[in-house]
């Protein structure tokens, strides 16, 4: 099911992405360690790396005022002797990576040097669909049972640089985003914030009176670039939700919903000088 771009999306020479991610969470398969180097030499040729990981715990975005706050807190997490964990299976570039654990398939593109340009939502999710359509034969092959979707997510991870040659982006975060203002007292007491962060999240809706189909969430905070460790600040946004049903089918429908809604908030919430900088295309 090929994905296209929306003629009307915001479009951008040179994003200020550092990675983006792409999830489906689905019930409980009985997998065990085994499995996944069972399922490995389907997947070598283009990830001839391997690493273990402790598994990620799932996340569902439910709603109402009771709704249990979503949080990226740090938890300790006591796993069966025979519990699987997760596994990532990297490219030989390290710029792609596909993670894998029982109720669980992430695909990461991740810059990893200068020359390192973001290939588009476009072919990812597609590389993406390739992988799951890989993993869910070796379970019917396997008698393991069938992906159940019950939440898929979208992130974009932004690292923005210097606006001008050498100056921290930290001191002129005011110029970056739309929310944010260094209005103080009249006394002077207070100059510009060194460092700042912030977080926020919204409900995905058609209309103000309709359902939410998702939760969006948007974090700041400073940070250092990996590729030449210059100072950065970080904009991670995650779009969040449950497909209509739970057919890989209906999360990638979601997925391809969730990528708009993060790049419209990112423009929405990013400044039009930004926009310059990063060369926006769909705009004169």
């Amino acid at each position: 099911m090929k994905s296209q771009r929306p003629a009307s999306l915001p479009d951008f020479e040179r994003p200020p992405l550092d990675e983006m991610v792409l999830s489906i969470q689905f019930a409980d398969l009985p997998l065990k360690n085994v499995h996944a180097g069972l399922l490995w030499p389907r997947l070598r040729d283009q990830y001839p790396n391997v690493q273990e990981q402790a598994p990620v715990p799932p996340v569902f975005e439910t709603y109402g005022a009771l709704r249990a706050a979503t949080s990226n807190a740090a938890e300790i997490r006591l796993l069966a002797p025979d519990a699987m964990i997760r596994y990532w299976f990297i490219a030989p570039d390290e710029c792609q990576l596909l993670q894998f654990q029982q109720d669980r398939i992430i695909h990461n593109w991740r810059s990893r040097r200068t020359e390192d340009a973001y290939p588009r939502y476009e072919p990812l999710r597609e590389r993406f669909e390739s992988e799951i359509v890989i993993i869910q034969d070796f379970l019917r092959e396997n008698n393991l049972g069938e992906i159940k979707c019950n939440q898929c997510e979208v992130s974009y991870l932004n690292a923005i640089g210097s606006l001008n040659d050498g100056q921290d982006p930290n001191l002129e975060i005011d110029k970056i985003f739309t929310v944010w203002c260094e209005r103080f007292g009249g006394d002077g007491y207070l100059a510009h914030s060194e460092r700042s962060r912030f977080s926020a999240s919204f409900l995905l809706r058609e209309g103000p009176s309709t359902d939410p189909w998702g939760r969006l969430h948007v974090m700041v905070s400073p940070g250092i670039r990996k590729i030449d460790s210059a100072p950065v600040v970080r904009l991670h946004i995650t779009a969040r939700g449950k497909p209509h049903d739970e057919s890989v089918g209906a999360a990638l429908e979601w997925l391809d919903r969730g990528r708009v809604a993060v790049v419209r908030s990112f423009v929405s919430i990013t400044t039009e000088t930004m926009h310059k900088v990063w060369g926006r295309k769909d705009v004169r």
